[in-house]
C-alpha cells in the first residue's frame, strides 16, 4: 500500500504507540494510518513528550527515541485534535496486540475523549496464515509482505505494517472490508468503552533484584541526610530493577528517605520496577502499586509513583549504573 489519496472515507485505521517507560501513560510516539481499499489514504506521526520527559534505558534500547528528541515535542493532550480526527464509531481500529495501544490511548491523558469504536487484534487475522511467532515482523515475513525499509518499533512503520497485514488477510479470506471479515470469520472484536486498561508493562529480562532484605539491615547515612533530595520522604520499592533492591533502598536512605516494605497512607514515593507478568494481575500492577493507586484515588494519600530511572536521577546516580 503505497498510494495516498485524499477525501476517502477509510475502511479502517491502524495505530501504534511507543512508550518511554514501563508506565502505559508514557507515550513518546504515535503512528496512525487510515486505509481505504488497499491504499493508505491518510497518515499521522508525531513524537510525544512523556510526563517529565523521563525515559527508561530499556525502552530507549527498543525504539531508539531519547529525551533529547522529545524535549520540545508536544504533550499527548496537545495532539488530541490530530489524533481524535481519525476515530469514528463506524470505523474499526486495528493494532498488533491492541491491549497495549488501546491502554496507551486511554491512559496517556485524562483529557482524552474518543467516540466509542470497535477494535481488532491484527494477530487474530495473521493466525490464519502464520505458523510461527506472531510478532509483527514475523507475521509480515510469513505472509509475504516486503520488509525492505521496514523499521520495527517506528510507530508509523508499525502502524503501516499492521495495516498491510490486515488488508492482505481481508483479501486472502475472500472479503472486501474489515467489517465483512468480522461478520464471516470468528475474529474477536472489542469495544473501546469496555476496555480494562493496563497501567504498566513487564519486561522480558530477568535480574534477581528482588531478593528479600530487612529494612533494619540498611546502614544509616554516615553524615546524616539533612538536606538530601529525599529528606523526610517515606519510600517503598516494588518490581525488578537493574540493581539489587537492597542497594536501591540504601541509596534512598543516603538521600534522606525512610524506607518501608509496604505501602500505606504515610508513603510519599513508590518506585516501580518491571513487573513479572506471571505474578501480577491483568492490569500489570503489583499489589503495592494497586494499593498506592487506591489510596491516591480515595484521597487518603498523595503517593508519587515513579520508575527506576527517575529514582536514580533524584538520588544523583546515572541510569546506566548497574
Amino acid at each position: 500500500m503505497t498510494e495516498n489519496s485524499e477525501n476517502q472515507a477509510p475502511d479502517f485505521i491502524a495505530i501504534d504507540f511507543e512508550t518511554a517507560t514501563a508506565r502505559i501513560s508514557s507515550a513518546c510516539a504515535v503512528g496512525i494510518v487510515a486505509v481505504s481499499g488497499v491504499h493508505i489514504v491518510d497518515q499521522f506521526y508525531s513524537l510525544i513528550q512523556p510526563p517529565q520527559n523521563v525515559y527508561d534505558a530499556h525502552n530507549i534500547e527498543i525504539h531508539g527515541i531519547t529525551p533529547k528528541q522529545t524535549e520540545n515535542a508536544p504533550a499527548f493532550a496537545d495532539l488530541l485534535p490530530e489524533i481524535s480526527r481519525f476515530f469514528d464509531p463506524h470505523v474499526p481500529v486495528v493494532a498488533h496486540n491492541p491491549q497495549f495501544d488501546m491502554s496507551v490511548l486511554r491512559m496517556a491523558s485524562d483529557a482524552a475523549e474518543f467516540p466509542d469504536f470497535v477494535y481488532v487484534n491484527s494477530m487474530d487475522i495473521a493466525r490464519y496464515f502464520v505458523s510461527g511467532s506472531l510478532s509483527l515482523d514475523n507475521c509480515a515475513k510469513e505472509m509475504g509482505i516486503n520488509l525492505e525499509g521496514f523499521t520495527h518499533h517506528d510507530a508509523l512503520a508499525d502502524a503501516a505494517m499492521c495495516a498491510n497485514i490486515t488488508v492482505l488477510g481481508i483479501r486472502a479470506l475472500g472479503c472486501e472490508t474489515l467489517w465483512e471479515l468480522l461478520a464471516k470469520q470468528p475474529i474477536d472484536r472489542r469495544v473501546y468503552s469496555e476496555l480494562k486498561p493496563i497501567r504498566a508493562i513487564g519486561g522480558s529480562w530477568k535480574i534477581p533484584s528482588t531478593a528479600s532484605f530487612r529494612v533494619s539491615d540498611l546502614q544509616p547515612c554516615a553524615d546524616g541526610a539533612e538536606g538530601g533530595p529525599l529528606c523526610g520522604k517515606t519510600i517503598v520499592f516494588t518490581g525488578e530493577m537493574r540493581m539489587e533492591r537492597k542497594e536501591a533502598a540504601q541509596l534512598a536512605v543516603n538521600a534522606g528517605a525512610v524506607v518501608r516494605s509496604s505501602v500505606s497512607k504515610l508513603t510519599n514515593i513508590l518506585v516501580v520496577g518491571r513487573q513479572d507478568m506471571a505474578l501480577v494481575g491483568d492490569d500489570g500492577m503489583s499489589a503495592k502499586e494497586e494499593k498506592a493507586y487506591a489510596l491516591n484515588e480515595s484521597g487518603a494519600a498523595q503517593i508519587r509513583i515513579i520508575g527506576e530511572d527517575e529514582f536514580l536521577a533524584i538520588v544523583g546516580v546515572s541510569a546506566a549504573a548497574p
